[in-house]
Formats: C-alpha cells, structure tokens, sequence
C-alpha cells in the first residue's frame, strides 16, 4: 500500500537537523572506536511550518485529519524543501497557533526507516 504524502507547502527558514547515530567504545589513555549504529543510522529531523489562512477552513480541516489520521505513528512521504526524493517521516506532536488572520502549524517531523 502506498504512503500518502504531505502536500502542505512550508515556509522558508526551517532548519534540519541530522545527528548519525554512532556506537563508541571507550579504551584507556583517551582511545576511543566508533562505528554506526545500525544500517540507516543517518536520520533527519525538521520542524516546518505550516501557515494556513483562517478563511481556508477546508484547509485547516484537511491538514488536521491529516495529522489525526497519522496518530504521531503512520509513517507519510514528505518532500523536503529543494529536495528531489521524499522521505519517510513521522509527526508525534504539533502545535497550532492562532494568528489572527492565519493558523500557524509547527510540526516536528522525525525520518523513519520502514
């Protein structure tokens, strides 16, 4: 079956983090080994942002059925910004603040290897 892909477009300046996950042995006098922990062992995480405008109710409607639907464990394709092939990512939580004109959406997205 096919993942469905978040097609929410995101404001510029989000920032990506990626941190390898590494396993290190420690030995005497300052030496150390390292090596990756496991096959997928380099992971992005990204908090875009979502602005929707509040006249848009079908939008904001959509976005959080979205959301919902995922409950923080579905797996869903995202496209990353200037990017050429999605990832697959997962949304535990997000926070939606009202703007007064617009519904602003932050959403912690965490790379994930099905």
């Amino acid at each position: 079956m096919a993942k469905e892909r978040f097609k929410w477009g995101v404001r510029w300046g989000m920032a990506t983090e990626t941190e390898p996950k590494i396993k290190e042995i420690k030995f005497g006098n300052g030496y150390s080994q390292r090596m990756q922990d496991g096959i997928n062992h380099v992971a992005i995480k990204a908090t875009p942002t979502v602005r929707l405008s509040k006249r848009d109710k079908s939008a904001i409607n959509e976005l959080e059925a979205f959301l919902v639907r995922h409950g923080g464990y579905k797996s869903f394709e995202w496209l990353q910004p200037g990017k050429t092939t999605p990832i697959l990512v997962i949304c535990r939580k997000w926070t939606s603040t009202d703007n007064g004109v617009y519904v602003d959406y932050e959403l912690p997205f965490e790379q994930v290897f099905n």
